[in-house]
């Protein structure tokens, strides 16, 4: 899934992203965040290529995969809240 925002805001939402999906879960804080939840991961990073935040998610099972999805879905609606 491929998000747009602006240039100058993406390495921050993904800081951002890092510090509230941490809080919850395992992570891995390579070239963005992959948090490890459950019986998948769902990732946040910023694409080099332009002004986009990528999110990717996989998991064992399509009700885990939405849920995965939620809540990388959730860390973004709260950086966009607090950005208000």
């Amino acid at each position: 899934i491929r998000i747009e925002v602006p240039e100058e805001m993406k390495n921050q939402l993904v800081e951002n992203a890092k510090q509230y999906l941490s809080n919850k879960y395992n992570c891995i804080t390579i070239d963005g965040v992959r948090a490890i939840i459950q019986d998948g991961w769902g990732l946040i990073r910023a694409s080099n290529t332009g002004p986009i935040l990528v999110m990717r998610a996989e998991a064992k099972t399509t009700k885990t995969l939405s849920f995965i999805k939620e809540e990388l879905e959730k860390a973004l609606q709260n950086l966009q809240e607090g950005e208000k």
